[in-house]
């Protein structure tokens, strides 16, 4: 089965239209979608994208198995840290199309084409006042209106459900052990 099958049985419709447009994702989200399969992630997360540069996927994260219920999230591998930026796939969606607009079409007001055909593809409709909308504004638009993110209300990682797929504190635990294995040799 196809990660794309997989999104479609989650009911994630919207994103899977762009792995069929031809946007280029690495200039206008810093992003390779479809993700590249060599990083290695953890089971529970459906990869949709990862970061150019960096590494970093961003995907759908099923912390209900029996239910099949997902957040959206940025996992970042060296780290091993998730950071839930979406409750559905909307949340995500709007995330994307401000990720672009606030940090790509500055740089380079030529891809604004491009910017507002991604916004199109993603279902998001507020392209201009996603431009210059603050944090706490775009927090109070429709979209957040089920729940905001855990990453929104804290800025720290983890999901609003409290299952991040794999211990995040055993896996810091290792660090510490190895670290001072090193120092101790």
């Amino acid at each position: 089965m196809e990660y794309e099958d997989i999104l479609a049985a989650l009911n994630v419709k919207q994103l899977n239209k762009l792995k069929d447009s031809n946007l280029r994702f690495s200039e206008i989200l810093g992003l390779e979608i479809p993700f590249y399969d060599g990083l290695g992630f953890p089971p529970a997360l459906i990869p949709i994208a990862n970061s150019i540069g960096s590494f970093q996927y961003f995907g759908a994260f099923l912390y209900d198995i029996v239910d099949s219920k997902v957040s959206f999230v940025d996992l970042m591998i060296d780290d091993s840290e998730l950071f839930e930026i979406g409750l559905n796939e909307k949340q995500f969606c709007y995330y994307l199309a401000r990720r672009s607009l606030q940090d790509y079409l500055e740089e380079d007001p030529d891809i604004s084409s491009e910017i507002y055909q991604l916004c199109s593809l993603l279902g998001v409709d507020e392209f201009n006042s996603l431009q210059t909308i603050d944090e706490q504004n775009y927090l109070r638009l429709d979209v957040f209106r089920s729940g905001i993110p855990k990453y929104f209300q804290t800025r720290q990682g983890g999901t609003t459900y409290g299952k991040t797929g794999f211990d995040l504190e055993a896996v810091a635990k290792l660090k510490r052990l190895k670290k001072s294995a090193v120092n101790f040799s």
